[in-house]
């Protein structure tokens, strides 16, 4: 979750994020009880079979119970702890540095 941010950082107090713990919905499932009024979901899971079988798992579980947008980011690497390693042009440096 904070290599997504780091490589994200606009906005990001404007949004709640959710550490799966794996690849199940339970703890989105919780949230939006306690925040029904979310409209929006984006998974940020991992780049691989089990990330995408995984996002379209938990998308159709919280669109068969909830009125959300539920859509997915994946990162270019395998997962955004490798994302986020991989060399950077010198001009996207600032950006996470000043983080």
């Amino acid at each position: 979750m904070l290599s997504y941010i780091s490589l994200h950082p606009d906005g990001w107090q404007e949004n709640s994020y959710i550490a799966l713990c794996g690849v199940g919905s339970a703890p989105i499932q919780r949230f939006l009880e306690e925040v029904p009024q979310l409209e929006e979901i984006v998974l940020c899971l991992d780049n691989d079979e089990d990330g995408h079988n995984a996002a379209m798992h938990i998308a159709r579980e919280l669109l068969a119970e909830w009125e959300v947008e539920v859509s997915a980011h994946f990162p270019q690497q395998k997962d955004w702890n490798e994302e986020l390693l991989r060399p950077f042009p010198e001009e996207n440096l600032e950006p996470v540095m000043a983080m």
